[in-house]
C-alpha cells in the first residue's frame, strides 16, 4: 500500500491509500472505505451490515435507505447480491462523494447518492423503505466515532420512514472506550424491537445491530455461492448472529 494525497473538509481528513487491487480511505486512523476490482467483500463490517440486509424477509424489490454513503462499499456489496434494490444513500460530506466516484467507481452504482444530512432526511420521509441502514460516523482527532449514543427516541425518528415489517440496522464501534455507548445503543434497541440481534464480520472491531424480524442466520450460507473469490466465501461463511 502506498498513500497517495490526503484531502480535508469541513467533515473529514480523508488519506487516499492505493492498495494491489484498488483504493481505501482512511479517516482518523481507521479505514473509513474500500474497494478492490478483484474481490466484493472484505472481511470487515461491510460484509456484515450486507448480510443484515439479505435477512430481511421482504424477498424482492428491496427500498433500502443508507446513511452515511462514505465510499460506497456497503451499497455495492448490497447491490452485488441485491441487483433490483433500490437503494438510497445520504452523505453529508460532498467531498466524500467525488472522491468515491473517483477512486471507488460508484458512478457505475445503480443506486441514488444525495447529498444531505441522513437523521433529517429520515425523519422526513414517508415510510416507504425496507431496511433502513445507520452508517453514520464523525471522524475526529481522538478516532471514529458515533455522533452520540442511540437513544430510543432517536431510533424511533429515524424509522419513521420504514415499513412496519422493516428491518433497522447500526454499524457499531466496540473498541473499550466505546463499550458505553454499544451498551446504551443496545438498550435502546431492545426499548424499542420486540426482536434485536448482532451480527459480527470475520475480522474488525465493529458489529452490526438488527432490530426488526429476520430470516433465520441460516439462510445467509447458501448466499456464498454468488461469492466467486475463495477468501470472499471464507469471509462470508464466518458472520456470526446472535441475540442481544
Amino acid at each position: 500500500m502506498r498513500p497517495i494525497k490526503t484531502i480535508s473538509s469541513k467533515y473529514n481528513d480523508v488519506t487516499i491509500w492505493e492498495t494491489v487491487d484498488g483504493f481505501d480511505f482512511e479517516v482518523a486512523g481507521g479505514t473509513h472505505a474500500t474497494w478492490s476490482r478483484n474481490r466484493v467483500l472484505t472481511g470487515y463490517i461491510w460484509d456484515a451490515l450486507t448480510a443484515a440486509v439479505l435477512l430481511q424477509p421482504n424477498p424482492k424489490n428491496k427500498r433500502i435507505l443508507v446513511l452515511g454513503f462514505g465510499g460506497g462499499t456497503v451499497v455495492r456489496q448490497i447491490l452485488h447480491f441485491l441487483p433490483d434494490a433500490k437503494v438510497t444513500a445520504i452523505e453529508i460530506d460532498p467531498m466524500m462523494i467525488e472522491l468515491a466516484r473517483t477512486y471507488m467507481d460508484t458512478k457505475s452504482l445503480r443506486a441514488q447518492i444525495l447529498l444531505g444530512d441522513g437523521y433529517a432526511f429520515a425523519a422526513k420521509s414517508p415510510p416507504i423503505y425496507d431496511v433502513v441502514l445507520d452508517d453514520i460516523f464523525l471522524g475526529l482527532q481522538t478516532g471514529v466515532t458515533r455522533p452520540t449514543p442511540l437513544r430510543a427516541q432517536d431510533i424511533h425518528q429515524t424509522i419513521s420512514c420504514m415499513k412496519p415489517n422493516g428491518l433497522y440496522i447500526a454499524n457499531m464501534i466496540t473498541g473499550q472506550n466505546m463499550q458505553a455507548t454499544v451498551q446504551c445503543t443496545k438498550k435502546a434497541f431492545r426499548d424499542t424491537f420486540e426482536t434485536t440481534q448482532q451480527i459480527r464480520p470475520a475480522k474488525g472491531f465493529n458489529l452490526g445491530l438488527m432490530g426488526g424480524n429476520t430470516n433465520p442466520a441460516s439462510s445467509l450460507k447458501p448466499l456464498a455461492m454468488r461469492l466467486k473469490d475463495a477468501e470472499d466465501r471464507r469471509d462470508w461463511l464466518n458472520i456470526n448472529v446472535r441475540s442481544f
